[in-house]
């Protein structure tokens, strides 16, 4: 077995390893793309885009394409690592955190393929592949895991306790049907409303402690009572039951809330700034780079726009934090883009907000560039060319929105 030093992948990064990983299968399906789509059950298009460098491979596209594309010289093991798994040689449950990646290293590792172990559990090859991709397996499944996979010694009582997800509490388990029992009632129905009343009386009890002590961490403790409510509705909402547990989920969300509320505050300088020196510099910053032909300098900045230096480093700044606010809330600004550009795909008890607000105050390029940014995940000089613009034009205008949203 080569090591990373050997094939360089320990120096690659994931984005990097996707590519050469797919552009290797490829070659075993004499280079046709719609084949390896249809070998392992993914749109040509999302692989086109992984192979071009112009998105994040999913974790579960690895997974589908290691177990349906033929032997490309890769052995998944190789690029667990830097594909963000977690790849430990060794069997014992209690070094995993989720029960999809212990039972994918396990499935792995005996050198059966999803079919082969889907016979010897009594169960589909699409069920396998759930359990994979982070579905969590019923205890029929379990035992019959356990049974075929591992050593008398080793029993489901200690697999379930070392990954409590296979084992949920009461407490856990009751609010988990109640919760599913409510995505399913039909809105019209009359009982929906007393038990959704009193589900969410129960949730708050258990959130309030949670989020006390996340604003405590936090320097925020006014904020607990805050966060709660907005928590248990989207919990509510959009928990998964088959996915994981519900406290955890509900204890993490409490925990983005508070950290939600904790930028919107770092964010007000941003915001200022933006407002009383961005229009002369977004102008000089426009005409400079049209003249230059490359991104202006501080100096050329103060000199053009007659700005004080303490104005145009303030606003470069507040541009640097927006953008970095806006990708580190990736999934949030994904979703508001694509409720604005596709408003009839989010179901009917989404609320809307003031960020959606002000994604639709954008004029309509901005909105247009921010989702080809960041919902296409298209890079700049792929967006300069898809839209016919030089590429310094798209950085400073996407730059320009994603400010203006954290602001």
């Amino acid at each position: 077995m080569s090591g990373d030093g050997e094939t360089g992948f320990g120096r690659m990064s994931r984005r990097q390893v996707g590519v050469y990983v797919i552009e290797a299968a490829l070659t075993q399906v004499g280079g046709c793309l719609a084949t390896l789509a249809r070998l392992v059950g993914h749109s040509p298009t999302s692989i086109s885009r992984y192979r071009d460098g112009n998105a994040m491979p999913k974790r579960a596209f690895f997974l589908d394409l290691f177990d349906k594309a033929p032997y490309f010289g890769v052995s998944f093991h190789r690029v667990a690592a830097p594909l963000g798994f977690r790849w430990i040689e060794s069997r014992d449950h209690r070094k995993f955190r989720r029960f999809s990646d212990f039972f994918t290293v396990v499935r792995i590792q005996s050198g059966d393929r999803r079919d082969l172990c889907a016979a010897k559990l009594g169960v589909s090859e699409a069920c396998i592949r759930d359990v994979e991709h982070g579905v969590v397996p019923d205890g029929r499944v379990i035992a019959n895991f356990v049974r075929q996979y591992f050593a008398p010694g080793v029993d489901v009582a200690a697999l379930k306790a070392a990954l409590p997800v296979l084992d949920p509490s009461d407490v856990e388990q009751d609010l988990r049907e109640r919760v599913v029992q409510l995505q399913r009632m039909d809105r019209r129905n009359p009982n929906r409303m007393v038990l959704e009343s009193d589900l969410a009386k129960d949730l708050l009890r258990i959130a309030g402690p949670m989020a006390r002590k996340a604003g405590l961490a936090l320097g925020r403790p006014r904020d607990a009572d805050e966060v709660c409510g907005e928590a248990v509705f989207r919990v509510m909402r959009k928990f998964e039951s088959r996915r994981g547990l519900l406290l955890p989920y509900l204890k993490k969300m409490v925990g983005v809330l508070i950290r939600e509320l904790n930028r919107i505050d770092m964010q007000s300088g941003v915001a200022a700034a933006l407002r009383k020196y961005g229009p002369r510099y977004k102008e000089a910053w426009t005409e400079l780079s049209q003249d230059l032909r490359r991104d202006p300098t501080e100096r050329e900045l103060i000199n053009y726009s007659g700005l004080s230096e303490s104005a145009v480093i303030e606003v470069a700044w507040a541009l640097r934090a927006g953008f970095a606010e806006f990708v580190e809330d990736f999934d949030q600004g994904v979703r508001n883009l694509e409720i604005v550009l596709h408003p009839y795909d989010e179901p009917d008890y989404w609320s809307g907000g003031e960020s959606v607000e002000r994604v639709r105050r954008l004029p309509h390029i901005q909105q247009e560039l921010l989702f080809m940014r960041f919902v296409d995940e298209l890079s700049p000089s792929r967006i300069a060319g898809e839209i016919g613009r030089p590429e310094d034009e798209v950085e400073l205008k996407l730059n320009w929105a994603v400010a203006q949203l954290g602001g």
